[in-house]
């Protein structure tokens, strides 16, 4: 008989991953209880477990975030998948009060997306809509190469006037006119707040800051995916400051950064992202390695 099961606690969440996954390892965020509602399912075939999911919930908010599932693939039949999906969102409704959620994942060039298709067997799931990102991959060995471009060459993000500032080394001050200009910058479908991230590349993340006023003007935050690899996961900048070549140069410094610690540069773009669009055709092309496409699937429970 197949059926689920909630796992609450986190010693025995790793067990199972390593028994069913072997070598994955369950991001530490899922287990910021101060923070967090976890939701870890394990799917069982009797006494066997054949399949794993989790996600997270932040306290005081009603978006679930599916982060990982999975299933043995002797075990997935579409039936069986559609199941394990319904257990999964009906734990985190349950569980948690959840009333959205968002579901991460990749695809392989080409590959076609069956998701909307199984979520639509499932009566109390309305799929809103899926955000696609193309994702990207540059050895940081290779930033040489974009180095030898004069447009790049000319920028400087003193002589434009602004200076980027650590993460770490931000005051409260700073970080307070951060959170003053979330109430205007959330109307944005693309924003996402720079709060949100549990652990980020603290010698990699930073904030762009108007000198004149001492003002934030933007942010790029990492995160790591290894010793020798970095993400770009957020980079954002407030609409009076999307002028000339201020986001590029930025970019730049950072790129800069992340040259000295890591092995590899890796990042997103939207298709309506036209700012880094742009930064990958100009100057990227020989020497960027595609890695499919990441998606964000959104759905409302009813």
């Amino acid at each position: 008989m197949i059926f689920t099961e909630l796992i609450s606690a986190q010693d025995i969440a790793e067990v199972i991953a390593k028994e069913i996954l072997k070598d994955h390892i369950i991001p530490a965020f899922i287990f910021n209880e101060r923070k967090y509602r976890r939701i870890v399912v394990v799917l069982k075939y009797d006494a066997v477990h054949i399949g794993m999911a989790y996600g997270i919930i932040e306290h005081g908010t009603h978006d679930f975030f599916l982060h990982f599932i999975y299933i043995m693939k002797e075990y997935r039949k579409h039936k069986i998948v559609v199941r394990f999906l319904g257990d999964i969102f009906n734990t985190a409704i349950a569980d948690a009060g959840a009333k959205v959620a968002i579901w991460r994942y990749g695809l392989k060039d080409n590959e076609k997306d069956v998701r909307s298709l199984l979520l639509a067997e499932l009566p109390f799931c309305l799929t809103v809509k899926v955000d696609k990102e193309k994702d990207y991959c540059i050895k940081t060995k290779d930033f040489d190469f974009i180095r030898k471009f004069n447009s790049l060459k000319s920028l400087n993000l003193d002589k434009m006037g602004y200076h980027a500032q650590k993460w770490a080394e931000c005051n409260d001050e700073l970080k307070m006119k951060i959170h003053e200009g979330e109430e205007r910058a959330r109307c944005e479908t693309k924003y996402l707040s720079p709060f949100i991230y549990d652990t980020f590349d603290t010698e990699t993340s930073f904030v762009l800051v108007r000198k004149e006023m001492q003002k934030p003007a933007g942010w790029i935050i990492c995160q790591r995916y290894s010793e020798k690899e970095i993400r770009l996961f957020c980079f954002y900048l407030y609409p009076e400051d999307r002028v000339g070549y201020v986001g590029l140069s930025f970019l730049a410094y950072v790129m800069e950064k992340i040259a000295l610690l890591f092995e590899s540069f890796h990042f997103g773009v939207d298709d309506d992202n036209s700012q880094m669009e742009r930064f990958v055709n100009n100057y990227c092309v020989s020497v960027i390695e595609p890695k499919g496409i990441r998606c964000f699937l959104k759905v409302d429970f009813a």
